[in-house]
């Protein structure tokens, strides 16, 4: 009976063994290839200058993280076979001059510069989030994944790694500099990788073709390295996280007209920015932290309230709840938008913000670069110096506290318009604005109403059908 126990075990691992080798060859099999015969790559260059008087004057270019500089083109191709130290590659040349070996393995690209040398990896896409690629060659030189996404890249999904320089010991020198791409390689074309933008803004993937079909192209890039839940470029949006609460984040700061902008910096309290930010200049003061006026303990919407002092009175700024809402719903993820750090919180709807690091105002200087601070509306309630902050890092974030005569940023909400009844006509609205569900204003006063096309509105933050 033992012996029939063992053969009927080893028999069944070799049939799930059987079944593991059979699903890792069909993984195998639909792995967008990036090595491919004949596959050409259209890259610039880039030498940095100062940003042209026109972003359509010809030869000049943004590198990815959004530095401006003149392009040299030149094209890629992967083009016959040859062995070197027993081991055949593709050739792969630039503008017709042979420059290494090019094999792909699971997952893996390897690069060959001629007989004798050892190959290197120059990429391997099996890597998650967190994972540390290193240089063969030179182990101090270290990149970190800090996101895989999917994108549909000119009609196909491809799986997509944003790289970052990786110091351990010095966070903030942690920088974007680099995309890799499923099948098609990285910013420098599909060999390279590890060096060509670690140092700098050299070289821009344009385009990538296999014979006539185009796979790839920068604008494909752009529309992937800007997500945004913004429908249009007249900023500021209501965007709508999917958030239990109903509240809808803006998509960016008070003072700000972009998202990736930095905006005005706030005394909390205060409703206009200045020069020095300290006790002897905070206006709900008289001099020091012990003098520190009573305006309530919570200044949403009221004239203390810098969101709805300058956006109008469907924002306000956030509360503390509503900022451990956007933390414990949404996840979050540290990037770039046009060379600006900051990071993307995703809803439970698939809804996206960006907030930038902005950094905040102390004394008469201004400290930016790695993290930032995001006014809550809330004062803390065991000291009435300090206010709730969203304190925000390249790595993580949390809720903390801060002196209310420091000037932070600002990222207003529309408070729970989702939960609010549909009303069939307004009442007593004949001088409020009308907003769309974007928060943006679209007439002065109810009594322009029957010139707006049918939709829904937000008047004195309640939904109004219009037929």
């Amino acid at each position: 009976m033992i012996h029939l126990n063992y053969t009927m075990m080893k028999r069944y691992l070799l049939l799930l063994l059987a079944i593991a080798m059979k699903m890792a060859s069909m993984a195998q099999d639909t792995t967008l290839l990036t090595v491919v015969e004949g596959r050409v790559w259209n890259i610039v260059s880039i030498i940095p200058s100062e940003p042209p008087e026109s972003d359509t004057i010809p030869g000049y270019y943004k590198d990815i993280k959004g530095r401006w500089g003149v392009g040299w083109p030149h094209t890629i191709v992967l083009k016959g076979d040859t062995i070197m130290n027993g081991v055949s590659y593709k050739k792969l040349f630039n503008n017709g001059r042979f420059v290494c070996g090019l094999r792909e393995e699971d997952g893996c690209i390897y690069e060959c510069h001629w007989d004798g040398v050892p190959e290197q990896t120059a990429f391997n896409f099996n890597l998650r989030p967190g994972d540390i690629f290193k240089g063969e060659i030179n182990d101090t030189d270290q990149l970190e994944i800090k996101q895989v996404r999917t994108f549909d890249f000119n009609g196909t999904s491809r799986r997509c790694m944003d790289i970052w320089a990786y110091q351990e010991e010095m966070e903030y020198m942690d920088a974007l500099v680099d995309y890799w791409i499923e099948g098609i390689g990285c910013m420098a074309g599909p060999y390279l990788p590890f060096w060509w933008n670690v140092i700098g803004p050299q070289a821009l993937l344009l385009s990538c073709y296999d014979g006539d079909e185009c796979i790839f192209t920068i604008e494909d890039l752009k529309r992937f390295t800007n997500p945004s839940s913004c429908p249009d470029d007249n900023h500021p949006h209501a965007i709508d996280l999917g958030l239990p609460s109903g509240t809808k984040w803006a998509c960016c700061n008070v003072g700000a007209s972009i998202p990736e902008g930095y905006g005005g910096y706030y005394a909390w309290g205060e409703t206009e920015g200045k020069h020095i930010y300290d006790w002897y200049t905070y206006i709900h003061c008289d001099g020091s932290m012990e003098t520190c006026h009573d305006i309530g303990s919570d200044i949403s919407g009221t004239e203390y309230d810098v969101a709805h002092v300058k956006w109008g009175d469907i924002w306000v700024m956030p509360s503390l709840d509503q900022l451990c809402e956007l933390l414990n719903n949404c996840s979050y993820i540290s990037t770039s938008v046009n060379g600006i750090s900051g990071g993307n919180y995703t809803g439970p709807n698939g809804g996206t913000i960006f907030l930038p690091l902005a950094g905040y105002r102390k004394d008469d200087a201004h400290y930016s670069g790695d993290h930032c601070q995001y006014w809550s509306s809330t004062l803390c309630p065991y000291g009435s110096r300090y206010a709730h902050v969203l304190s925000t890092y390249v790595k993580s974030n949390h809720i903390s506290q801060d002196d209310r005569c420091i000037g932070h940023t600002v990222r207003p909400v529309i408070s729970g318009t989702t939960d609010i009844n549909l009303l069939e006509s307004p009442s007593d609205t004949s001088s409020q604005a009308i907003y769309n569900l974007y928060g943006i204003k679209v007439a002065d006063n109810a009594a322009d109403m029957n010139t707006l096309p049918p939709g829904i509105y937000i008047i004195n933050g309640k939904k109004i059908v219009i037929k």
